[in-house]
This record gives structure tokens, C-alpha cells and sequence, in this order.
């Protein structure tokens, strides 16, 4: 059970421009551990639910009627890229961490992903498995072909766009709520986490990487199927590379200081 005080002024950190999306399908074993570690490091969590049948949703319920700060969207047509893009649309504060529900990211790394983007260096900030480590890319024939399709593409990406990533893909990030809600995200599903990477550079945005470590799931059923998804992710990508999709948002280039000084003169 949570401390019903979660989340409020005893939490080490609780800014109030930073909530958290936790997109969920039948994570009842999982979500109770993720949110307690997660709600001292934001102001709130919504929880976005793909019609979960195990308990997720009542839950849930049951938190925020204890005045734990929880918030829940419910999403009848599933789709990992639809939860998270409806999600978006609900947060009212500056600053998103998405992370996932079964226990595979570490929540104390968010003021290391919030870092960055405090700073003014970066716009996104993506936790790179391939810095920090990851149980979920080392193993079978599925992960051996999960971790080889993630090089190329980040490749790819790489030389496109004239960055410096190394990982696009992982799903734990924190970015702009303003430029994540306007950026033009159209990904149905897992394709959305390499649309956002690409959407964000292509339109002038700063993209960076700090090490997290992936752990193996913690409960529950992987949702993500390599072998139904991967020729997707590839079409995704090459419709990004040669143009074919872009950003409806794109950075206004930051005039040089001295050039506006003169101009006040």
C-alpha cells in the first residue's frame, strides 16, 4: 500500500513543473512498486490504461481516492504511441518523464534525465541502455535481433541528423510537454518512441542521452512483440530520413545577443 502522503511536500524533490506518463495494460503485479518510487520526483502521474482486466484500473482508483496524486486516462482503442499522445495533451506543466510500468527503469534517475533540460541544453532526454546497461538486450535470438535493429537505426538516425545518440529507442525519456504535444506525433504504437527522437531533430531540437540502466521485467506479459513490430520501426524510420514525415513544430534559431544589443542602440 502507498503512504497517502506521497507525492506531497514530505518527497525529497516534488517540482511542480514535472509529471510522469506511465502507459499501462495489465500491470497490477508492477505498478504499485513504480509509482511509490516514482511520485517524490514529480508533482503527479497519470496513468494512462489500455482497458486493463487485472485489477490496473481499480487500483488505481483506489489510490486516488486515498489522495495519493494520481491521476487516470482511460484509452478503449490500444497502442502504446495513442496512449502516450493523448497523455500529452493532459499535462499542464513544462517538464514529462515517460517511463513504463513493469519495473524495468529506475525512477531515482529522473533529476538525471530533468538535469539537461533545466539547463537549457537539451529539449529530450533519452536513458541510453547501450551507457547504462540493460538485462533486456542480452540473451536469446529476439534480443540479439532487438539490440542489433537498435544500433542500426540509431545509426542511421545518427548521420541523418548529425547527432551524437546512442540509443533512440529506449522508452524512458523526459522532454518538453509544449514541443512532445505540438511536435506532429502520429505513431499508433512502440513506433512512437523513434518518431519523437527523429520528430524532435528534424524539427531543430536539441535530443541527448544519459546513461540508465534497463532491468528484465519485474511481472506481467511484454507487450511488445519483435517479430510482428520490426518492419514497422523500419518503415517508420526511412519515412523520417527521406523527408517523407515532418515536424509541424520546428525551433526558431536563437538571434545572437550582440546582433540584439546593436539593435537596441
Amino acid at each position: 500500500m502507498l503512504n497517502e502522503t506521497s507525492g506531497a511536500s514530505s518527497a525529497p524533490l516534488a517540482p511542480d513543473d514535472v509529471w510522469a506518463i506511465i502507459p499501462t495494460l495489465n500491470e497490477r503485479e508492477t505498478l504499485p512498486r513504480v509509482v511509490e518510487q516514482t511520485l517524490p520526483y514529480v508533482a503527479r502521474i497519470l496513468i494512462v490504461d489500455g482497458a486493463s482486466t487485472d485489477g490496473t484500473r481499480e487500483w488505481v482508483e483506489e489510490q486516488i481516492a486515498k489522495g495519493v496524486s494520481l491521476q487516470l486516462e482511460v484509452v478503449t482503442v490500444r497502442g502504446k504511441g495513442r496512449a502516450l499522445r493523448r497523455a500529452l495533451k493532459l499535462v499542464p506543466v513544462r517538464w514529462t518523464v515517460m517511463l513504463d510500468a513493469d519495473g524495468s527503469h529506475v525512477p531515482s534517475d529522473i533529476p538525471r534525465f530533468l538535469e539537461p533540460l533545466r539547463q537549457g541544453e537539451a529539449d529530450m532526454v533519452v536513458g541510453s541502455r547501450w551507457t547504462g546497461g540493460s538485462d533486456e538486450l542480452h540473451g536469446d535470438m529476439n534480443m540479439w535481433l532487438r539490440r542489433m535493429g537498435s544500433q542500426v537505426l540509431t545509426r542511421l538516425v545518427n548521420l541523418r541528423w548529425g547527432a551524437d545518440l546512442s540509443d533512440i529507442q529506449n522508452g524512458y525519456r523526459a522532454l518538453s510537454t509544449h514541443i512532445g504535444r505540438r511536435i506532429g506525433l502520429a505513431s499508433p504504437d512502440f513506433n512512437i518512441e523513434q518518431e519523437m527522437v527523429m520528430k524532435f531533430l528534424a524539427g531543430g531540437y536539441r535530443v541527448t542521452n544519459v546513461p540508465s540502466h534497463e532491468y528484465a521485467r519485474q511481472g506481467g506479459v511484454a507487450k511488445l512483440d519483435l517479430g510482428q513490430v520490426w518492419f514497422r520501426f523500419g518503415v517508420v524510420v526511412l519515412r523520417h530520413l527521406f523527408g517523407l514525415s515532418r515536424p509541424k513544430l520546428r525551433r526558431r534559431p536563437r538571434r545572437n545577443r550582440a546582433k540584439r544589443r546593436s539593435e537596441t542602440i
